[in-house]
């Protein structure tokens, strides 16, 4: 397990700005136990390193570095439990309360693709209390290798979503890496423990200040229909289909602050040449490779739950989308800019039956139909500021209450997706970067799991189930995600044959 922090204000602050409206709905969820962080894990390798040591003052550099460069870093949230939060700067910030060592007990790099439980404790690790210091941490867990030449280490970031979002864990590994592969440029940054904040760069404005979201009055009369009509009647004003897995049919019993959610996790990693395969595949079908996996989840999903007598070929998915496309001066900076779109997935009958065969998965043209529309759904999202699903928090009076509720009534999605794609590591091979994992924990207001995807260019995919105990409605939670992340690597190689 990791070690324990004591809480500690480090230094006097300054107020910078109120938080924005997707902040409030993430610091109520930080607020009241119902969600951690986002986390992204990256082995690091560095030539000519020595295999007994890592080069520490180069690597504290780096991190002041990436801190100087991206204000969310430096940034603490106050009066937290109130209706208004505002954002502020500390004058001083002390690395030892964010960067963690972990090196017991030694992991050699033949076994460093065993990260189920090293993600586990971090996600079910909560920060300190978000006016204290900012709410984030880099751990460190150095890896024995057999070279006598180089030196690798595993690093993770984790952050709360209240300064970051998915995206931004990218951010934050393009911006490490390029400081450790210039580390003889940061002349002007000393190796010790304690930064003066004064240089960092000034803190961005909120994504709804910093972009106009536009709603239609029929977009926004769909939460009203949902929120206070039966469901039979508004699917039936909606034409939304209502027979879709959505997990347990009550959930767990929310933590009581300031305890947190419990978050647990599986992850798989699906070959390189499978996914160039489907790349390929998806490309002559017009069709995103988000779309496609979608679509390899929901037919897990089929084949999982008929194993267990349960029958269902329709599944609600709500994908995560990166707005930083449609507001492009947020592109390389860490911040709050996620959007969602909706889709339901119909699979056909016999994708309830699992196969042992190597046959190859013939997808009918209906299958590649429905993913076309998800494709077409997943690139108008992330191109418009026009009935954006973050646009209507603006309408909200309460948003704890509405936090609450959204953790005390059945989910009414099958799962979520986050796909943060492809990570380029450039074409320097002093400082190399492989195996990128990204996941998030639990969240008591959204979908049963989460399935969090990420890879390094060129690399194998890393796909990860996360999910909140007594989600899914089923007496073997592990072995059900087990089997959901081993179909999903099944279906896409079945399909790429």
């Amino acid at each position: 397990m990791l070690d324990p922090i004591v809480p500690r204000i480090d230094a006097t602050m300054r107020v910078l700005r109120p938080a924005g409206l997707d902040e409030r709905r993430c610091i109520c969820r930080d607020v009241l136990g119902l969600y951690a962080s986002v986390a992204t894990l990256a082995t690091y390798t560095v030539a000519d390193g020595g295999s007994d040591s890592l080069p520490w003052p180069t690597i504290i550099k780096a991190l002041k570095s990436v801190i100087l460069q991206h204000p969310s870093l430096g940034t603490i949230i106050l009066d937290s439990h109130t209706p208004r939060p505002q954002l502020a700067k500390p004058d001083l910030l002390d690395i030892n309360h964010h960067l963690r060592v972990l090196s017991s007990p030694p992991i050699h790099q033949d076994d460093a693709r065993d990260v189920d439980s090293f993600l586990e404790d971090i996600s079910n690790e909560p920060f300190d209390r978000l006016d204290v210091r900012p709410p984030w941490r880099l751990y460190i867990r150095p890896l024995v290798t057999d070279s006598s030449d180089s030196s690798s280490f595993q690093a993770v970031f984790a952050c709360s979503h209240s300064i970051a979002d998915g995206r931004s864990t990218y951010v934050f590994h393009k911006a490490f890496l390029a400081a450790l592969r210039q580390s003889d440029k940061l002349i002007a940054l000393d190796d010790k423990p304690v930064m003066n904040l004064a240089d960092i760069r000034p803190v961005l404005p909120p994504m709804d200040q910093a972009a106009k979201f536009t709603i239609s009055w029929s977009y926004l009369m769909r939460p009203f229909v949902k929120e206070y009509f039966p469901s039979f009647i508004s699917s039936w004003l909606l034409g939304e289909a209502t027979e879709y897995w959505i997990g347990a049919a009550t959930r767990p019993a929310k933590p009581t602050p300031p305890q947190l959610l419990t978050t647990k996790l599986r992850s798989r990693w699906i070959a390189k040449g499978a996914i160039e395969k489907a790349l390929v595949l998806c490309r002559a079908h017009n069709v995103r490779l988000t779309a496609f996996l979608n679509h390899m989840t929901a037919r897990a999903l089929a084949t999982v739950l008929q194993k267990r007598g349960q029958t269902f070929d329709q599944f609600c998915v709500q994908t995560a989308i990166d707005l930083r496309r449609a507001i492009p001066e947020y592109t390389d900076c860490m911040a709050t800019m996620a959007t969602a779109a909706t889709d339901i997935i119909t699979v056909p009958p016999e994708s309830n039956t699992s196969s042992t065969s190597n046959a190859r998965l013939e997808l009918t043209e209906e299958e590649w139909d429905m993913m076309q529309q998800s494709t077409e759904n997943l690139a108008r999202t992330s191109n418009t500021l026009d009935d954006q699903v973050v646009g209507l928090l603006r309408y909200l009076d309460d948003f704890f209450r509405w936090t609450n509720q959204q953790a005390e009534k059945p989910s009414n999605l099958s799962f979520a997706v986050s796909n943060l794609g492809a990570f380029d590591t450039g074409k320097d091979t002093t400082w190399t970067v492989k195996d990128m994992i990204f996941t998030q924990s639990a969240d008591a207001t959204s979908a049963p799991f989460n399935l969090n995807i990420a890879n390094t260019q060129g690399g194998d995919l890393a796909v990860v189930v996360s999910w909140w105990p007594g989600m899914f409605g089923v007496p073997d939670e592990d072995v059900f995600a087990e089997d959901v992340c081993f179909h999903i690597e099944q279906n896409v190689t079945a399909a790429v044959r």
